[in-house]
């Protein structure tokens, strides 16, 4: 699922009926278990990126420090880096590595939308005390 079918998804779930306040108080439970099902599995699958991610740095490290075996460079159809870097240089070359950025781009929207749906559900929560305010509010207004 993409960030923009998340939103779509909550601007759809954040519509509270006024008139029906028990029934939407009633739904809470069902929305949180549908968003946290999302985030589970998108938290889920930010962790395997982030892995990726790792193992990615380290075959680079590897590569641009020439440790890698040429079947190596065969099977992940990399060409042969023949100047070995310098320690200190390492990271200049990792950081501008263009698999490096790819991964790294991935991994931030993961996380995007991993933050996107801790932030719904932390809504989720507190709609249960929205609703208790607007019926509050309903019984004030009303003279109770």
């Amino acid at each position: 699922m993409n960030l923009d079918e998340i939103l779509t998804l909550w601007k759809s779930d954040t519509k509270v009926e006024i008139t029906d306040l028990a029934n939407e108080s009633a739904k809470v439970p069902s929305l949180h278990a549908k968003y946290y099902e999302l985030y589970s599995k998108e938290n889920y699958e930010l962790t395997k990126l982030e892995q990726v991610h790792h193992q990615l740095v380290k075959l680079k490290t590897d590569y641009y420090g020439c440790r890698i075996s040429d079947e190596e460079l065969k099977a992940l159809k990399w060409e042969p880096f023949d100047i070995k870097v310098l320690r200190q240089d390492m990271d200049m070359y990792i950081d501008a590595d263009k698999d490096i950025i790819k991964s790294l781009l991935n991994v931030a929207r993961q996380k995007e939308k991993v933050d996107l749906l801790k932030d719904i559900l932390k809504q989720v929560h507190n709609r249960v005390y929205m609703i208790r305010a607007a019926i509050d509010y309903l019984k004030f207004s009303s003279g109770f």
